[in-house]
């Protein structure tokens, strides 16, 4: 796990592998190790597709948002950050 912070965090990174069992998830249910197609199943299509697909964010770019990295279709980071 990776915070990011000054006066306060302004992002939480979880990695993992990309193990489909892992214990690392999100408050919606997404894990690490989950599909893309799990991903947008439970998430929708993401508002942002960034880095030639490998990673997919859902909210704005200035604002709280969700990321999710990517490598061979599955989910390997998921951060959630405020923007900045």
């Amino acid at each position: 796990m990776t915070i990011m912070f000054d006066d306060t965090i302004h992002a939480v990174i979880i990695e993992g592998t990309s193990d489909p069992k892992s214990q690392y998830l999100d408050p919606f249910g997404v894990r690490v190790g989950d599909s893309i197609d799990r991903l947008e199943q439970v998430r929708g299509q993401p508002d942002i597709v960034n880095k030639n697909g490998e990673e997919l964010q859902y909210g704005p770019t200035k604002g709280v948002n969700w990321s999710y990295g990517v490598n061979d279709d599955k989910i390997v980071q998921i951060a959630l950050g405020d923007g900045t």
